[in-house]
């Protein structure tokens, strides 16, 4: 590697499907004092975000990528973005010697590669440190059997961190078979108290000449073909995929919410790729962030504070071939819940 190489901005691509651990990873990274001077671009499919209000450990240098389907409009607002920052650490207003960029989960990471490899202003001042992808332990074989681009996230990937073993280990082999037979050369570790956060950092291992035939030729006609601007949803990911948002005025009651959720997830798992919020929790002084996938829910987390003057609970769903009103019509049956709202 040359010196010049060397002295450009490393910039670090967190990638894997919905609801398998990125933004988790993001905040474990973030807690090491060899992360100090990282800045965070968090992008989320969908116009309402909550990615960036739930990684507590930042804040000023957090950047809200929300321009909904990443893949569609990656190029222009990634570079504009990376522009902007240079700007504005040249002008003392911010400083970092590293940007980490999350990806929604339903990003084709062959754009990103391509506009950070490929696009002037970005590679004159930034070099593509590494892709990792996470992958989840639980729903991974779902994901790769049913979505394209999970099995993308997982083939450019140099570094590969499967979440949730400690959960479950029951699909352990075949998720590790699938894996290797997507990218037999990429070092596998696993998100557990004995892994060091450090060694996703080692080394600068991104290379184009690493990769597969098929990665290569996703990247330079994939990658190209994506960056052509056009109108689009932000909602909406295909015809299928697209995310609702529900906004609660009152504070909200636990046990009836807990029972509706549960409910919710059982009957229409499959069909509720995710589901995130942060919620205003009667009898709770701070805010209280949910997470699920499919069928299963995530133990809840009490956040330390909240992370600005709003105190309206939000969530945000990620559905498939699932009508935004079955939903409302379940939450209609439990009214304890108070007042809502939809933006």
């Amino acid at each position: 590697m040359s010196q010049a190489y060397k002295k450009l901005i490393p910039l670090n691509v967190i990638t894997g499907f919905l609801g398998s651990g990125k933004t988790s990873l993001l905040s474990n990274l973030l807690k090491l004092k060899s992360m100090k001077n990282t800045l965070v671009l968090v992008n989320e499919f969908g116009e309402v975000g909550l990615d960036n209000e739930l990684i507590e450990y930042i804040d000023k240098d957090t950047v809200l990528l929300q321009s909904g389907c990443i893949c569609c409009t990656i190029r222009e607002d990634l570079t504009s973005t990376l522009s902007d920052l240079l700007d504005r650490r040249f002008s003392n207003e911010i400083s970092f010697n590293r940007v980490i960029l999350e990806t929604t989960g339903l990003a084709d990471p062959s754009p990103i590669i391509y506009s950070i490899c490929k696009g002037n202003i970005i590679k004159n001042n930034y070099r593509l440190s590494n892709v990792i992808t996470t992958v989840d332990a639980i729903n991974g074989i779902i994901h790769m059997s049913e979505n394209y681009e999970s099995k993308k996230q997982i083939a450019v990937a140099d570094r590969i961190m499967i979440t949730k073993s400690d959960i479950d280990k029951s699909n352990l082999s075949e998720i590790l078979e699938k894996i290797k037979e997507l990218n037999p050369s990429a070092p596998i570790f696993y998100n557990n108290k004995k892994f060091s956060f450090n060694k996703i950092f080692k080394d600068d291992l991104f290379s184009l000449d690493n990769k597969s035939e098929l990665v290569r030729n996703w990247i330079e006609t994939e990658g190209f073909s994506s960056h052509k601007s056009h109108s689009h949803d932000v909602n909406r990911h295909n015809d299928e995929i697209y995310t609702f948002h529900l906004k609660f005025d009152d504070q909200i009651n636990w046990t009836t919410f807990g029972i509706w959720l549960t409910m919710l997830l059982h009957y229409h798992g499959e069909n509720i790729l995710r589901v995130k919020g942060i919620l205003n929790v009667a009898g709770s002084e701070s805010p209280i962030a949910i997470h699920g996938v499919q069928h299963f829910i995530h133990q809840p987390m009490h956040l330390k504070s909240w992370p600005n003057s709003n105190r309206k609970s939000r969530i945000v769903f990620i559905l498939k071939e699932i009508n935004s009103s079955d939903i409302l019509n379940s939450l209609e049956v439990f009214n304890k819940l108070g007042k809502i709202s939809m933006e």
